[in-house]
This record gives C-alpha cells, sequence and structure tokens, in this order.
C-alpha cells in the first residue's frame, strides 16, 4: 500500500452544507474501503486548508479515481501528495551517491 496525503478545503457548495460534513465524512469512509483506500488519519485544519487525510491506497490510479469521483460532488477541492515514510526516504537518501 501507498500513503497519500490529501489536503482540502470547502467550495462554495460545501460551506452551505457543513453541518452535513460528519454524516458525508462517515459515508466517504466507507466508499473508500470498498475501493481499496484505508484512512489512516483525518484532521480539521486552521490555515490556508481546511482538512486533512492520510490515506493508504494501492497505487496512485486508485487514488487519483478517488480523488475524481469526490471532485465531482462538488463539496471539497482537493490537493493530493504520495507520500515516503522518513525511514524509507532515510535508506535512499544514504544510498544515493553525490556526484
Amino acid at each position: 500500500m501507498e500513503t497519500y496525503v490529501i489536503l482540502a478545503k470547502p467550495t462554495e457548495k460545501g460551506r452551505q452544507d457543513i453541518h452535513g460534513i460528519a454524516e458525508r465524512r462517515q459515508k466517504n469512509i466507507e466508499d473508500l474501503k470498498q475501493n481499496g483506500i484505508n484512512v489512516v488519519a483525518d484532521y480539521a485544519l486552521m490555515g490556508d486548508y481546511d482538512f486533512l487525510y492520510v490515506v493508504e491506497a494501492p497505487d496512485n490510479r486508485t487514488i487519483m479515481e478517488q480523488i475524481v469521483k469526490n471532485s465531482r460532488a462538488g463539496t471539497l477541492v482537493f490537493h493530493t501528495m504520495a507520500a515516503l515514510p522518513l525511514d524509507q526516504f532515510a535508506g535512499i537518501a544514504r544510498n544515493t551517491r553525490h556526484t
């Protein structure tokens, strides 16, 4: 499984129905599970983005399909990034020679 960090903020439509976020969240988590995506953590934020999701998915295609599907709902705008555990990055850095 690959790890992804997803930042999101509500659209105008999403802000109009902010009270429905708990229902949408639970429905979305169930939908993600059915598509092989596991929600590791989700947070409300203060700053440029309002929500942070850490998820695990089998591959880029799976997460991209889900983001496109969720974007069509029109309630959130997403910024998705692949994430690599720091110990794996350290191994890459250690094994990469400076030229």
